[in-house]
């Protein structure tokens, strides 16, 4: 596994966090899983077990176990990192979002409640209320409580109508 530098001493994550990784990786190594699926917390296990002192700290949880739960989870964490200033040319932002690093927002309306991953690419669009992965594209859409994965394109077309009375139009 590759260590990212997630958690520092004092933030309430893990003083250390080369042993996590090296558990992680031993799990692998030997194959130990659960329902069939490697889990973060054989590998916490683990790091008791090699004498990692942990505390509990209770908190309100935030579930991610269907889309819903997520997009939900992604407001509550933007509301609570409060509004950051984004500006980029011909688009507006709407906080509280998050933009990654090397994202590239072109005549776009992002926000409120959506999150861009670092190095995506949205040009001529409208995202609210959306997860977009790291380097994702999105070109010509409307996106709202979607969840869009990593190198995923979506493009589209913008429609204009006059619909009368009791029409029905499917797209």
């Amino acid at each position: 596994m590759r260590e990212t530098g997630y958690g520092t001493a004092g933030d309430g994550w893990f003083s250390d966090n080369r042993l996590l990784f090296h558990c992680l990786d031993e799990i692998i190594e030997r194959d130990l899983r659960t329902h069939n699926e490697y889990q973060l917390t054989d590998g916490l296990q683990l790091m008791l077990q090699y004498g990692e002192q942990m505390k509990v700290e209770f908190i309100n949880s935030l579930h991610c176990g269907t889309p819903d739960q997520l997009l939900e989870a992604n407001r509550s964490i933007l509301q609570k990192r409060g509004a950051r200033n984004y500006c980029f040319p011909n688009s507006v932002i709407i906080p509280p979002v998050f933009i990654g690093e090397g994202a590239v927002i072109e005549r776009a309306v992002i926000g409120p409640y959506a999150s861009i991953g670092s190095g995506s690419r949205v040009v001529n669009a409208l995202i609210k209320d959306a997860i977009i992965h790291p380097n994702a594209e999105i070109q010509n859409a409307l996106i709202n409580r979607s969840l869009i994965g990593p190198d995923a394109r979506v493009s589209g077309r913008f429609h204009q109508f006059n619909v009368s009375s009791s029409s029905q139009i499917d797209l």
